[in-house]
């Protein structure tokens, strides 16, 4: 995972200051979707910034198992049956407050232009009823260009809030706006990835052999 974010993206980075996340209580982060890493880059969240415990629910779990072992569970949108399962084994993780569920509202990928898709916030108040104590976290991810090879990939958070209040799409879009505004000096790199080209090579000295072809 962490090859693959550091072959896709020229860094990864927290835009401003981390939320005062209670010690005490597990996190319930809730994302957009646009790209096929934001699994990967929920997890580097939780690792490198948080220190937390990850799960991810996976609607494809069966074409990747072995995902298993960095927290993902079984959410295939044909079975209710293991959906359920994997809401009571989430129920029993969250006794842990170090645990961080990563969790898309929208419940497909597509194209950023499309912004967040509206979703249902009624299974946020039907997992406030089942799960423990624990805290909505609003996060956002942007890729942009700095003028390098690759993207520069940016997270931004939101105000945490202990239940749900209705407005999750609200935040989660005001969220990705923060995301999408976001200055370079607001950006400090929790994952470095490759270096472009120009970064690493200099071809000044073959400049005399080329200025025949001005």
């Amino acid at each position: 995972m962490v090859r693959g974010l550091r072959s896709t993206f020229r860094r990864v980075c927290w835009v401003g200051p981390l939320p005062d996340l209670p010690p005490d209580r597990p996190v319930a982060g809730y994302f957009n979707h646009h790209s096929f890493y934001d699994g990967y880059l929920g997890w580097a969240l939780a690792h490198f910034l948080l220190k937390r415990a990850p799960i991810t629910w996976m609607a494809d779990w069966e074409a990747y198992p072995f995902f298993a072992t960095v927290g993902a569970y079984p959410f295939p949108f044909d079975d209710p049956k293991q959906r359920v399962a994997t809401i009571r084994r989430t129920a029993q993780r969250f006794e842990d407050p170090k645990t961080f569920l990563i969790y898309f509202p929208e419940a497909e990928l597509h194209r950023p232009e499309d912004g967040i898709l509206p979703f249902d916030t009624a299974p946020f108040q039907r997992l406030d009823r089942l799960f423990p104590p624990k805290v909505w976290w609003p996060v956002a991810f942007h890729a942009t260009w700095w003028g390098e090879s690759l993207p520069t990939l940016l997270m931004a958070g939101g105000t945490p809030h202990p239940v749900s209040t209705g407005d999750e799409h609200e935040r989660l879009t005001a969220t990705l706006e923060t995301a999408r505004q976001a200055h370079r000096t607001e950006a400090r790199t929790i994952l470095d990835g490759h270096a472009s080209p120009d970064e690493r090579w200099n071809l000044s000295f073959a400049a005399p052999f080329f200025k025949r072809y001005l």
